[in-house]
């Protein structure tokens, strides 16, 4: 399935109950995640195997399913993010996305850990029902399109990223690596189908590996999103 993709602030978090809540710098990620997919915690599938499912590590049951071709499951080899399993994501295989049942009205806020290869239109995360790409890339560059017009932020490379996010209207925020990437309004639209790895506008795709994808239901202080960057910083060294 493809789809027509063409200030920072104090914030309250909140959060719906899950079974993994954990303190930052520990085995699991800050507060109570709504949805949670880590690749280290993958079983069953064999080195190089399918990712038909990437089960939700929260407790809430929000499994990803492969809407197309599976992305590849790997935990050896070059692929490795800090010699940790990741989740391939390639445009040799036309495209592969996951989507879920999972749908975030705003605010909401959450992040990921990703490493790219070059390609020129792609989601990392998105809805899989309207045009809300949270993290993508456009023309080549590392991009943020809430439904109403591309912002970018520098060239998209092949090197290991963090983003973190909160979106909530005028009061949206981007982070990379630790530091403000793009702030700005995001509308009202739900991310509905929260899916992974999606083309845009049915081409292109995306090729690299994701580690870990983490989203919460509510809105986050940047002192919280900065736990979920220290989370992420001492697992995946970025």
């Amino acid at each position: 399935m493809t789809h027509p993709h063409g200030g920072a602030g104090n914030y309250t978090l909140l959060h719906k109950p899950g079974r993994n809540a954990g303190p930052a710098g520990g085995s699991n990620p800050p507060g109570s995640p709504s949805a949670w997919y880590d690749a280290t915690k993958i079983t069953g599938v064999s080195d190089g195997g399918n990712m038909a499912t990437w089960s939700d590590s929260s407790g809430n049951d929000w499994t990803m399913t492969a809407s197309a071709n599976d992305p590849v499951y790997r935990k050896t080899g070059v692929n490795l993010i800090n010699g940790l399993p990741v989740v391939q994501f390639s445009t040799a295989i036309s495209y592969t996305g996951l989507v879920s049942a999972l749908s975030l009205a705003q605010p909401f806020a959450g992040g990921l850990v990703f490493r790219g290869s070059s390609q020129t239109s792609a989601c990392l995360i998105d809805s899989n029902t309207n045009e809300y790409c949270i993290i993508g890339t456009d023309g080549g560059d590392w991009a943020y399109y809430p439904g109403g017009g591309w912002s970018t932020d520098g060239a998209a490379d092949s090197s290991v990223h963090m983003f973190t996010f909160v979106i909530n209207g005028s009061s949206s925020l981007l982070r990379k690596d630790g530091a403000s990437a793009i702030t700005g309004g995001s509308g009202t639209t739900t991310m509905a189908a929260v899916s992974l790895g999606f083309q845009i506008g049915g081409v292109n795709g995306l090729s690299g590996v994701m580690g870990e994808v983490v989203l919460y239901s509510g809105t986050a202080t940047t002192a919280f999103l900065e736990s979920l960057e220290s989370y992420f910083a001492a697992k995946w060294g970025t």
